[in-house]
């Protein structure tokens, strides 16, 4: 099935992020504040000159500069995580969510996410989510929403046909073309087992791809009679991709299919 949100209102649209932000830095500073004040109150009481003083403000302004470089980060952290209840990191905080989204293992535990992790997270307040497959639509989550606009204010032929066009910048998509034995196949052996030279301009053919920097890895598999893969850099199309491999010489002769698919790397180093 087809899993999308409907989102009626979010409460600081975009600008959650630097909101929560500048809540962060309100408390920081007045914690700031008030340690300055215990640090100089006691400094004024010495028989020091009001020189001395202003040296002394200065210095530990200084240090209090340079050390909020390094501390603000993390106490914005502790302040969002303790008090304002995200969950997640707030830097790159779309690719966080889409990568702990993809990398569910349930639907059970994709909800759970949704609900105590990702929509409290962006203050999302009302929503509805939905499990669109063959029949009609099925309402596994909401909050402030009732069933009728749920399942009902929507097109839903119309968000199916947009999902996926809202993706995030350092998404990594990958085409991945998937070879199979074809009809000149050599049944009981594997592919460096078929004809030689059919097997050799395949591996030409592909050498080219791999020397232009648009293949990153590729080979057969070790199963008797299971073909190979090819796994593309992301600056080749899909369909330069499907193109390049309908050229293949082991491809015109029969000894193998192919089929490109586009993969979500999800996880990688």
């Amino acid at each position: 099935g087809a899993y999308f949100y409907i989102v009626f209102r979010r409460q600081l649209g975009g600008m959650e992020v630097r909101t929560n932000r500048l809540i962060s830095a309100y408390i920081y500073l007045i914690l700031i504040g008030t340690v300055f004040l215990l640090l100089i109150a006691p400094a004024l009481l010495l028989p020091i000159s009001s020189g001395t003083v202003i040296i002394l403000a200065m210095v530990l302004s200084a240090l209090t500069t340079i050390g909020s470089i390094f501390i603000f980060p993390r106490f914005q952290d502790f302040v969002e995580r303790r008090f304002l209840n995200i969950k997640l990191p707030y830097k790159n905080i779309q690719e966080a969510y889409s990568d702990r989204i993809t990398t569910s293992l349930s639907l059970s535990s994709l909800i759970q996410l949704l609900e105590h992790e990702v929509l409290p997270s962006l203050f999302v307040r009302q929503f509805a989510f939905l499990k669109l497959g063959s029949n009609s639509p099925e309402l596994l989550l909401a909050k402030g929403v009732t069933n009728e606009q749920a399942l009902n204010s929507y097109d839903f032929s119309k968000l199916i046909a947009q999902s996926g066009k809202y993706r995030s910048k350092q998404m990594k998509l990958r085409h991945v073309i998937f070879h199979s034995p074809g009809i000149k196949w050599k049944n009981g052996y594997d592919f460096r087992e078929q004809e030689e030279a059919i097997v050799r301009e395949h591996v030409n053919h592909y050498r080219k791809l791999h020397e232009r920097g648009n293949l990153l890895l590729g080979g057969p598999f070790t199963d008797i009679d299971s073909g190979g893969m090819m796994i593309a850099d992301g600056e080749i199309s899909r369909e330069e991709l499907e193109e390049y491999a309908a050229s293949d010489p082991a491809v015109k002769a029969g000894v193998l299919n192919f089929e490109v698919k586009t993969w979500y790397v999800a996880m990688s180093n």
